[in-house]
């Protein structure tokens, strides 16, 4: 792994507040310390697929892509009574 993109992650994984996001650059950073997605999987105590699924979004779309997307559809609306 080159030590710029290393550096990249780690400064984007202090950075970030989310807790979903960090977890997701930390898979990333263990990808690239050559673990296999089964051992990260492992590590992070996730599922194989999922490694897979951000592995993807962060080749296709770098450390943006680990953000959560919003859904589509009709947002959720609590009662007035609440």
């Amino acid at each position: 792994m080159r030590g710029d993109e290393k550096d990249l992650i780690d400064t984007k994984l202090k950075e970030e507040r989310d807790p979903k996001v960090r977890d997701r650059l930390r898979m990333i950073l263990l990808l690239k310390e050559d673990y296999k997605p089964k051992e990260v999987a492992t590590i992070m105590r996730t599922t194989e697929r999922t490694v897979y699924t951000w592995k993807k979004r962060y080749r296709e779309e770098g450390c943006e892509g680990l953000r959560t997307r919003e859904k589509p559809g009709r947002k959720e609306r609590l009662p007035m009574g609440i």
